[in-house]
């Protein structure tokens, strides 16, 4: 069961993310024609520490078994839209991966993610061209174009 909680007007969410950066570019998501990208990942589930949530979520998405690197941010991001609030609560990982596993080609997967078909289209970007990508979130998109990969505890309210 993921770690989320409903209201009629909020939800709050506790997802993992895995930054993949190779060749100065990083790995972005989009999902469901969702009309942005973002890192790939998904919910911790009820009992799961975001280690393993990361590397489980890696393998459903990517397909790759992946090396954690280190924590990059603990991402508190509040956003809302049509009278909703949302209150999100984001690890984001700075991942290895084994260059023989993971070329740098967009590819798209069919998720099957608790029973739902969820249609991910994977691209890869430029960081130093991030700023011409509608990523989310914004805070860890400032953190790849800066080039920062120091751990940063984030709250971000847009």
């Amino acid at each position: 069961m993921d770690v989320s909680i409903k209201t009629e007007n909020e939800k709050f969410k506790f997802r993992v993310c895995g930054l993949i950066v190779k060749d100065n570019k990083v790995l972005g998501v989009n999902i469901c024609d969702n009309g942005f990208f973002c890192c790939p990942g998904g919910h911790v589930h009820l009992g799961e520490d975001t280690k393993t949530a990361i590397a489980r979520e890696m393998k459903e998405e990517v397909g790759i078994d992946c090396g954690e690197e280190k924590l990059l941010a603990v991402v508190e991001n509040f956003f809302g839209g049509e009278g909703k609030v949302f209150h999100e609560l984001g690890f984001y990982y700075l991942l290895s991966v084994k260059d023989e596993l993971l070329q740098t080609k967009d590819f798209d997967v069919l998720e099957n993610d608790e029973g739902e078909l969820k249609s991910l289209k994977f691209k890869w970007f430029d960081i130093d061209k991030l700023s011409q990508i509608d990523f989310k979130p914004k805070a860890i998109k400032e953190k790849l174009m800066k080039h920062d990969f120091n751990f940063e505890h984030i709250i971000y309210k847009d």
